[in-house]
């Protein structure tokens, strides 16, 4: 008797089926692997998002917390290089990088805005630099004593330190957000926070 049509699809069908289900396994096998995929994909998703691993680290920076000891050694980098540049006869400066929002740049996959790689020279021999290098140079040494002796101080407390080289508040803040991007770390990294905790204002 020849098979009609519809028959030869289903006996190809079943076989297909058949084949199917040897290739995946039992029912327990397929629930094996499906929460073995979810759980990979747990874990994947709670590891931080850094600029490395999203492959952007040539491309933009980031602050990030430091421990005390990285802090250090990134002043003491940013110190040599500048004595290296003076030695050198090209005079005291720093390469900051720039605030600026044609500088600045969301990156979706972080939900945090981070600077692209765009550094502007700071130099002693510009007389309309001068001051703001001689602060960031009070700064690094403040913040280095700061970490070096494990202690905390607030923005207000730098200020006072220098009042005659400062001279506003507002100059000092500044000048010290310009540090945290130079060293590539958070203020807090520096042990230095916005004011004292445990104030209390207004009547009681």
């Amino acid at each position: 008797k020849r098979k009609s049509r519809e028959d030869l699809d289903e006996e190809w069908d079943a076989e297909a089926g058949k084949e199917l289900v040897e290739r995946l396994g039992s029912d327990d096998d397929i629930l094996r692997h499906v929460r073995a995929i979810k759980e990979s994909l747990r874990r994947e998703n709670a590891k931080p998002k850094t600029l490395s691993s999203l492959n952007l680290a040539g491309k933009f920076r980031e602050v990030v917390d430091k421990d005390t000891r990285s802090v250090l050694t990134e002043i003491e980098r940013v110190i040599l290089d500048a004595a290296e540049s003076i030695l050198e006869g090209r005079g005291l400066g720093f390469h900051v990088p720039s605030r600026g929002s044609g500088n600045q740049h969301y990156v979706q996959e972080l939900d945090r805005i981070v600077l692209k790689d765009s550094k502007t020279q700071r130099s002693f021999g510009n007389r309309g630099e001068v001051r703001k290098v001689a602060i960031m140079s009070k700064l690094m040494q403040l913040v280095y004593e700061l970490c070096s002796k494990d202690i905390t101080a607030t923005k207000r407390d730098l200020f006072y330190s220098d009042v005659k080289l400062f001279k506003k508040q507002d100059e000092s803040d500044a000048a010290l957000e310009d540090v945290t991007c130079m060293l590539g770390c958070t203020r807090c990294s520096l042990h230095v926070v916005a004011s004292e905790k445990g104030l209390v204002v207004g009547r009681l």
